[in-house]
């Protein structure tokens, strides 16, 4: 069976509910040796938006899950 979650955000909701303040940027890396399990790891620093731009700072170009 397989195991996850779906989140659909219509155009709407997000016009109506949601305001863009900080972004961050995620890696999801498969765990090993069982192959079954993603974690999710910040790849970048927390920003704030300012008038609806954003500059991403402190990429980190590749990564390994420890």
């Amino acid at each position: 069976m397989a195991k996850g979650l779906n989140i659909v955000v219509t155009r709407d909701a997000v016009k109506k509910f949601l305001r863009l303040d900080k972004i961050v940027m995620y890696r999801y890396f498969l765990v090993k040796p069982e192959r079954t399990t993603w974690v999710a790891d910040k790849c970048s620093d927390i920003v704030k938006v300012k008038g609806r731009k954003f500059t991403i700072t402190n990429y980190i170009l590749r990564g390994r899950y420890r």
